[in-house]
């Protein structure tokens, strides 16, 4: 398949030059798309572990003001 691609200024680039630019901002576009999901599985992890921490702390301080009878 053949690809025409234009750019601005009404440059037009037909043939391999246009697979190579149209393939180029395809995978671009996915490397971007796979960077955003990293970051928002990673700020989901670390969420999850700042819960877990805050649960283990309000134990911690309700166990250190407890008398222990």
């Amino acid at each position: 398949m053949v690809f025409k691609v234009e750019i601005r200024d009404s440059l037009r680039r037909d043939g391999p030059v246009a697979d190579f630019l149209f393939h180029n901002a395809q995978e671009r576009r996915e490397e971007i798309r796979y960077h955003a999901i990293n970051i928002q599985a990673e700020n989901h992890r670390l969420l999850t572990l700042s819960e877990k921490l805050n649960i283990v702390n309000n134990y911690r301080a309700l166990d250190s003001t407890s008398v222990g009878f």
